[in-house]
């Protein structure tokens, strides 16, 4: 790893490479790192064809990748209508209360993704413990962003404060209002998982 960022960055770098001193430090330290697992853990490569695996594979790339697709529209069509509707200064308002707003969003989500999905993918196959298990976690992540909303919506000026300085107080009554959506912000990463 340090071979990719050290030697390759510093040295292009130098070379005044710019910003391609990151790319390909980035792209040797991700080589490296394959070939690292590839020597210790080898895989045999074959080109076998099987289509019924290329359909699983499709289908769920494909689903995965219209999840991603729409999430992210769903996360940049409020700003869109907020900017027809609005001014440059209070787009950019909107912008840094959401991103306040979605640091919460972001851990619980984090967290989440990790153990639902460990604990799903295990029993994948019975449908009442997937839907025990989602419930459950429904319920405790409720519970958590209700505290999260409540905390935040409580000391959102220190927030701002001590995050973005006084010269985003602005920030302030819109991040109240966005509150409003942590908790379906949150769901959504959880049901990210189960998906």
């Amino acid at each position: 790893i340090g071979v990719g960022n050290v030697v390759v960055g510093i040295t292009l770098a130098y070379f005044d490479f710019q910003i391609w001193a990151l790319v390909f430090a980035l792209i040797t330290q991700n080589i490296i790192m394959t070939l690292g697992c590839w020597i210790y853990n080898p895989v045999k490569i074959s080109f076998d064809y099987s289509r019924t695996v290329l359909k699983e594979l499709l289908h769920f790339g494909g689903g995965m990748t219209l999840l991603s697709i729409f999430n992210y529209g769903a996360q940049q069509l409020d700003k869109i209508i907020v900017g027809k509707m609005s001014t440059m200064i209070r787009v950019g308002i909107y912008e840094r209360a959401v991103y306040l707003m979605n640091i919460p969003v972001f851990i619980i989500g984090k967290l989440s993704d990790s153990i639902l999905f460990s604990a799903i993918s295990k029993v994948q196959h019975e449908e009442e413990k997937v839907k025990s298990i989602y419930l459950s976690a429904l319920s405790l992540i409720g519970c958590v962003t209700a505290t999260v909303s409540i905390f935040l919506f409580v000391f959102a000026k220190e927030m701002v404060l001590v995050l973005l300085g006084d010269n985003w107080l602005e920030v302030v009554p819109v991040l109240k209002l966005l509150l409003i959506v942590l908790f379906f912000r949150s769901v959504i990463k959880v049901t990210d998982a189960v998906v």
